[in-house]
Order: C-alpha cells, then sequence, then structure tokens
C-alpha cells in the first residue's frame, strides 16, 4: 500500500508548487542561527543565509566572496584582506571591516563558549585571548585598516588558513545588533544577512522560512522563498517527497529502503568529506580503562556496519575520509572478536564487572536500526549488552556536553578541504572534542602537522597521529564513511552540492 500511495502521490496532477519556492527537509531543528555558535546541522541554513571573506568554487578552489582581493606576505604570517566594495546586509547597512574584527572576537571570547572557537587560535594572542590569560584584545593579531581592509597577524604559517574564511565560524557579525537585542539577534525577523536569503520565520518542530535578499551583492537569486520542513523521521520525509510537500530531500537510509517505491529515479549520490563514529567519553568509567576501549574496536564489523545500517557507505579503516587523505587508509584495529574477549577479560581481572551501559544517539530511523546491530553485535562477540538511549537533537548534545553519554553515536564532515579539519577536532584544547580524551603526544603531531610544508612529511605525521588515536589509544571507533544521498524534483536546476556536504541554493530555477 505505501509503494502505490507513493506513486499515486508522485504522479498525481495538480501538485506543483507555486512558482518561485522551494521546499527543503530539514532533519532536526537547529540549535542556533548564530554562526558563531552553531555546530553542524544548520549547515543548510547557514550557507544559503550568510558568506565569509572566500568561498569553494565547484572545482573545489578558494574563489573570493565578500573579499575582493588578498595579500599573503612572504613568510606566511600576515593576510591583508580587502573587502568587496558595495556588498550591504540585508538592512541595507554597509558591510565593514569592523564586522569582521567584531565576530572574531566575539568567537575568541571565553564567555561566548563557542566550540569552533580553536579554529583562529593560530592568530597571534588568539590561544591565550580565549583562555583568559590575555585581557586586552587590542592584542589580538586581528585589525580594521579603514572601513575596506582587514589585517590579520598569525603566529606561525599555516597552508590551509585561507580556508578557513569559507566556514560559517569566521563570518562577519553586526556588534550594533548584538548589543541592540542581546541573544535576541539570532532571531528571525531580527536577523541580518549578506547571503542571498533571509530568514524571516521560525516555528520550532515545524519549519523556518526564508525570503529572497533583495540586496544581495552577487546574481539575483532567482526563487523567491526557500522553506525548510522539519521532518526527523525517513518515512515520513520519503513520503512528503512523493506527496511535493518537500522538493529536496536528505536521504539517510539505504537504496533497498526505496528500491520498489517509484522514486528511486529522483535519488542522486555524490562523496563527501565525512566519516560516522563511535566515539567514547573517556572520563567515565569503563572507557576511562584503554583495554576497554580496544575491546569494543576489534569486536565491530565495520564492513557489516556499513552493509546493513549506513547510506550507501564504505566501511571506514581510519577516522580521516579517503577522499580527504587518502594515505591514512588502514589505521583501525581490526576486526578480531577473540582478541576483543581477552582484551575485556584481561580489564574486567583487573577492575572488575562492568556497570550498566547505554549507547546514546539522536532519533532518527536510521540512527535506531544502526543501534540495534551495533548492540547485537557488541553482546554476540564481546558478551556486553548496551540499552539505546535515543534522544532528540538538544538533548542528545547536552548529554554528551555534560559528560552524562559514555558512548555515543556521532558523524563529522570536515570544515575545510585539508586533514588537519578532522583531525584537530581530538586536540585537547578543542570545543568539539566530545571524547575529552588529551593526549600531549597526539598534540604535537598535529601541530607539527599542521606547520609542516612539505606535503609527504606532513602525510606521514598524520599517519602516525592517527595510528595513535585509532589504535593505541582507541578514543573513537570511525564506523563508516557515508556518501550524501538526496532526492531532487526535477524541475528545479541549478542546485550546487560540494564535498563538504553543503547545499546551495542561490542559482536554483523552476523549469
Amino acid at each position: 500500500m505505501l509503494i502505490e500511495l507513493l506513486l499515486a502521490l508522485l504522479t498525481a496532477p495538480g501538485l506543483a508548487l507555486a512558482s518561485g519556492d522551494f521546499k527543503v527537509r530539514l532533519l532536526d531543528d537547529p540549535l542556533h542561527f548564530d554562526w558563531n555558535l552553531a555546530y553542524g546541522k544548520e549547515a543548510p541554513i547557514l550557507m544559503n543565509m550568510m558568506e565569509g571573506l572566500v568561498e569553494f568554487d565547484k572545482q573545489m578552489k578558494i574563489a573570493p566572496a565578500l573579499a575582493q582581493e588578498w595579500t599573503v606576505s612572504a613568510d606566511g604570517k600576515t593576510y591583508d584582506f580587502k573587502l568587496r566594495p558595495g556588498v550591504k546586509w540585508s538592512d541595507g547597512k554597509p558591510l565593514v571591516a569592523a564586522d569582521f574584527v567584531f565576530s572574531w572576537l566575539r568567537l575568541l571570547s571565553p564567555s561566548l563558549g563557542a566550540s569552533y572557537a580553536y579554529l583562529l587560535f593560530d592568530i597571534e594572542g588568539a590561544e591565550d585571548y580565549h583562555a583568559g590569560k590575555l585581557k586586552n584584545r587590542a592584542l589580538v593579531g586581528v585589525s580594521a585598516i579603514g572601513t575596506d581592509k582587514i589585517q590579520l597577524r598569525l603566529r606561525s604559517p599555516k597552508s590551509f588558513f585561507l580556508q578557513l574564511f569559507s566556514f560559517w565560524s569566521t563570518f562577519p557579525v553586526r556588534q550594533d545588533l548584538v548589543e541592540k537585542f542581546g541573544p535576541a539577534w539570532e532571531q528571525p525577523g531580527k536577523i541580518v544577512v549578506l547571503g542571498p536569503f533571509v530568514p524571516v520565520s521560525y516555528v520550532p518542530h515545524s519549519q523556518i522560512v526564508m525570503k529572497r535578499n533583495e540586496l544581495y551583492h552577487g546574481d539575483r537569486p532567482r526563487l523567491d522563498s526557500v522553506t525548510f520542513k522539519i521532518i526527523n523521521e525517513e518515512s515520513n520525509a520519503l513520503k512528503a517527497f512523493a506527496a511535493g510537500e518537500v522538493d529536496y530531500s536528505m536521504f539517510y537510509g539505504t537504496q533497498s529502503d526505496v528500491e520498489d517505491s517509484g522514486i528511486l529515479a529522483f535519488l542522486k549520490k555524490t562523496s563527501i568529506f565525512k566519516v560516522c563514529s563511535l566515539y567514547f567519553n573517556v572520563s567515565i568509567f569503563p572507557f576511562s580503562l584503554k583495554k576497554i576501549r580496544q575491546a569494543f574496536a576489534m569486536a565491530i564489523d565495520r564492513t557489516a556496519i556499513a552493509q546493513k545500517a549506513a547510506a550507501e557507505a564504505g566501511a571506514a579503516d581510519a577516522f580521516a575520509p579517503t577522499l580527504l587523505f587518502p594515505a591514512g587508509k588502514g589505521s583501525t584495529l581490526p576486526f578480531d572478536p577473540a582478541k576483543a574477549k581477552q582484551l575485556l577479560g584481561e580489564a574486567i581481572g583487573e577492575v572488575g564487572k562492568l556497570p550498566k551501559l547505554e549507547f546514546t544517539i539522536y532519533a532518527s530511523d536510521q540512527n535506531a536500526r544502526l543501534g540495534a546491530i551495533l548492540s547485537e553485535s557488541l553482546e554476540r562477540n564481546l558478551g556486553v549488552k548496551l540499552a539505546i538511549g535515543t534522544y532528540n537533537m538538544p538533548e542528545y548534545h547536552n548529554r554528551i556536553s555534560m559528560k552524562i553519554a559514555p558512548i555515543f553515536y556521532g558523524c563529522w564532515a570536515a570544515d575545510y578541504a585539508d586533514p588537519d579539519s578532522i583531525f584537530s577536532v581530538f586536540l585537547s584544547d578543542t570545543g568539539n572534542n566530545r571524547t575529552f580524551w588529551k593526549n600531549a603526544a597526539y598534540d604535537a603531531l598535529i601541530h607539527k602537522g599542521a606547520a609542516t610544508a612539505d606535503a609527504g612529511e606532513r602525510a606521514r605525521i598524520y599517519v602516525e597521529a592517527q595510528k595513535l588515536l585509532l589504535q593505541d589509544e582507541a578514543a573513537i571507533i570511525p564506523l563508516y564513511f557515508p556518501q550524501l544521498q538526496y532526492f531532487l524534483k526535477p524541475k528545479f536546476t541549478g542546485l550546487s552540492v560540494n564535498a563538504f556536504g553543503h547545499s546551495f541554493f542561490r542559482n536554483i530555477s523552476e523549469q
């Protein structure tokens, strides 16, 4: 009956959407519209309402965005940007250099608690300012020179540094609005933007509406509006796509879920810089014990997980996606149930019985399937039974940040096209290290790799660091490298999806 319903809805006459409106499935409510604080799920919204100094073009090369041009000093430590002339915020106020400086100092502010503050630590004084050791913000190496020039001074050169300014955390912020509205500045209806669409309304658990920004500096967007429909369950998202209630829907299931549905012809796939993993909170017993973590890692068959639970994925034999860092292949512990049981037995002999354990996931059809498969696998191969704790996105993030979740599932996508974007997550001082694992040797390797110019030597350093992370310490268990899968109505053209998994709507038109 479901297959017949999907086919009937998809082919029924009179279901065309209003011209100029593009309806998009969003997996969950955003945690923030404030891009200094946003974490990841907000990406489809943020990348269509804001821009940075630079962007990635279709060939994944850095191109000008809000910056017209820039220069880098011979020693690689000083960056000078000149802003594109005539750019205005959606309320008509001109973009100025001070908007960037305010945003970056706000991102670094100890009081904000931004997960991505560490991205700017290579700027002179930035890390000390974030840590509260440097009180005078004027000593941080960022300066506005007049209204249209910005200078940044680094403590050491980084080959990937320019890429950071394509990422939402570094986008400019209006100081006057933050001071006027406080935390409410980010609310649709108050927020002002520089991108092609402006958020105008948000109904939690229902939808977000963005209208065309008539003051956008680029080519005028062809769409009148973008409506995000918040649909958590995969089965409901498939029905919504077939019914014409959404035009563009990310798909987190497997192809077998839709083979006979009649909508398979609308499914598209692309490779992305993303890895999905099982994470340990190493501050919570028993995962404070390395042998326990290694036992879990060797009791999981990644190939079976990728085939049964993941969206057209390849089993992960590394944490860094092969597409981004091919030299890192083969860095995980092997699937070896006998060795896993041996390690677990040794650990139990040392510390006694294991406590009851809950595996934390965020609510979705795919995650429920994954949780069941992982739980069954660990019980069969290791004799350990996991309870499955399913939570909505805010509850999920809260349990992890409050150190309540001892073991949890999550995915990480690179934020810039460099292995540093993957490996720096586990530095001791980053806001995105949800494992709370700290290792001085690992930190030293990652910092050394980031500062190394020779590509071959840099790859060798990162290979060593990854083996420390995944084998010697087993701080996480990479499971699979997913493909990005999505359904798109053929009447819409001009969608752009890049290797970060970001979707861009500014060139979409309806045929």
